[in-house]
């Protein structure tokens, strides 16, 4: 079998220096990750002098392949590459098949300790994965971890990089909406998303999380949702008032037919009370005394059992109790009748609007001699208040009158008339 020396400069020869090139590489490679992965003292000496075995045999390959080529007259000043070079080739080939073997044997130890053992990188790794925005900080702001999603973010709400959490948790509060504890905030290219801030305490440290989630679906079919639910309501209060004003169409149409019944005999007996006066001669007193007796009775009760008449005010409590708003009312009442109808207008817009859009059942109406006060026991408006619509015609109308209306959003529903 043909020395080393004989096949040093033929493919083969080449071969096998490349291939002691390449393990020296991984054996390199090898180390590096040991190391990452902190492994204990034992397993990074092996993988150190499995390195410097390798680099040795290189060396000596290298020296000897250089030697034979450029200095053929000083091979036997160096012992171990003469001494290799005159071996088998088969030699260096099967033990760079040994060397091959022993690091993909430490390789795969070090892939299966790696899957085992979750390293500071394989995590960072990991974060930059998810779908949810994830930001650790110091309470300074200083960033500890944050991943890709958050950082992409955070470009679109402050324009920068993600260096200094305290920028982007201000952005949140300042463009956020607040939900359940949580920060609803849109983005520019109409995406919606939800931040929510947590307290990490560590190591008798503390730290602070920002979260985020893409809810743009959520907050789409949410929006659908309410929008609805305000049809429904707009429908029930209409079907409510209906239900009031048909009820009192048909009181006010039975006491119509009853008037009516009522009327047309009394016209009867006056007609007939006319003709026993014009002709005396045909009328017995027992009947005509009968019939009077009977005429003072229809128009005794018609007195005493007049049909009732309210003002506007009275019929805006009644239509509010009719659509379920309890109407509560602290202070005189005005006695002047278009104060009383301002108030009626009033009251029957804000009685509306809770059942609509606050979802309330209470109304507190303040009065004085200056004007009065309303308010709801609903839920308190998502936004600011302007006057559109009713309220809108409740303040041209107060206006006309030389008063003046305020309307409060925040904390809750107020409004206020001034007369």
């Amino acid at each position: 079998m043909n020395a080393l020396h004989e096949v040093t400069f033929s493919p083969l020869g080449v071969f096998l220096r490349l291939a002691a090139m390449l393990l020296v590489l991984g054996q390199v490679t090898l180390l590096m990750l040991i190391l990452r992965q902190r492994r204990s003292g034992g397993v990074v000496l092996c993988a150190v002098l499995h390195l410097v075995l390798g680099m040795a045999f290189l060396t000596l390959l290298l020296d000897g392949a250089y030697r034979l080529e450029y200095l053929p007259y000083a091979r036997a000043y160096l012992p171990p590459v003469e001494a290799l070079v005159r071996l088998p080739w088969l030699f260096t080939a099967g033990w760079e098949l040994v060397d091959g073997a022993l690091l993909g044997l430490a390789g795969a130890g070090a892939y299966r300790y790696a899957r085992r053992h979750p390293t500071a990188q394989s995590i960072k790794e990991a974060v930059d994965q998810l779908p949810t925005g994830l930001c650790v900080s110091d309470p300074g702001g200083n960033v500890l971890l944050s991943n890709r999603t958050m950082n992409q973010w955070n470009l679109l709400l402050t324009g920068g990089t993600l260096s200094n959490a305290a920028l982007l948790r201000r952005a949140v509060r300042e463009r956020g909406q607040v939900q359940e504890g949580k920060r609803l905030v849109r983005l520019p290219d109409g995406r919606a998303l939800q931040f929510a801030e947590e307290t990490l305490a560590l190591d008798g440290n503390e730290y602070l999380q920002l979260s985020a989630e893409d809810v743009t679906e959520q907050y789409r079919v949410t929006k659908a949702l309410e929008e609805e639910n305000a049809r429904l309501r707009e429908l029930q209060y209409r079907l409510k008032a209906f239900r009031v004003r048909e009820t009192e169409l048909l009181m006010r149409q039975e006491r119509l037919s009853a008037r009516t019944t009522v009327h047309n005999e009394l016209g009867g007996a006056l007609l007939t009370g006319k003709y026993l006066l014009e002709h005396p001669e045909s009328a017995e007193p027992e009947p005509l005394h009968r019939m009077l007796r009977q005429l003072d009775r229809w128009l005794l009760a018609e007195t005493d059992d007049p049909e009732p008449r309210g003002d506007a005010l009275d019929s805006a409590l009644a239509l509010a109790e009719g659509i379920g708003v309890r109407v509560e009312l602290s202070g005189p009442a005005p006695e002047e009748a278009r104060l009383r109808a301002l108030l009626a207008q009033a009251v029957m817009e804000c009685a509306s609007n809770t059942v609509k859009h606050a979802a309330g059942d209470r109304l507190r109406v303040s009065l004085d001699e200056r004007g009065f006060t309303i308010t709801n026991n609903g839920k308190a408006p998502e936004r600011e208040i302007v006057p559109t619509g009713g309220l809108r015609s409740l303040q041209l109308t107060e206006e006309r009158m030389g008063g003046v209306m305020k309307l409060q959003s925040l904390p809750r529903f107020q409004l206020s008339v001034e007369i």
